[in-house]
């Protein structure tokens, strides 16, 4: 089955995959024009997707793991990659945890790691 992917500008990506809870596929429909439905139904919810450029891709093109989710990027024809460069909110909280449990924290990198979470504007 098909998926979407509809790339961001960042280069994080968002997958929609066709919802079979939403009836099942017209007789008059192939399998590709009621997944391009559902995709439609899925832009019109979320106006932000409506404009960014997406590919079609089997589900399987994907990364099968699942935990690195939110470390997916892409380029529209290029697929979706895990980026293991990229610092999540919770990568910075585990490094203020780690340095706040040492015999001595850092007061500096304490307060900078601080910063860095007051100031997160991604996941």
């Amino acid at each position: 089955m098909k998926c979407r992917v509809w790339y961001r500008a960042d280069g994080s990506v968002s997958v929609s995959h066709p919802d079979m809870r939403l009836g099942l596929k017209p007789k008059e429909l192939t399998m590709a024009q009621w997944a391009e439905q559902q995709f439609n139904i899925v832009a019109e919810k979320n106006p932000e997707l409506a404009n960014l450029d997406f590919d079609d891709i089997e589900q399987s093109s994907l990364p099968a793991d699942k935990v690195d989710r939110d470390r997916w990027r892409g380029v529209k024809g290029q697929g979706v990659m895990i980026d293991k460069n990229v610092i999540l909110r919770n990568d910075i909280s585990e490094l203020l945890d780690d340095e706040l449990a040492a015999i001595a924290p850092d007061p500096v990198k304490v307060i900078k790691l601080q910063r860095q979470l007051w100031h997160w504007k991604g996941k």
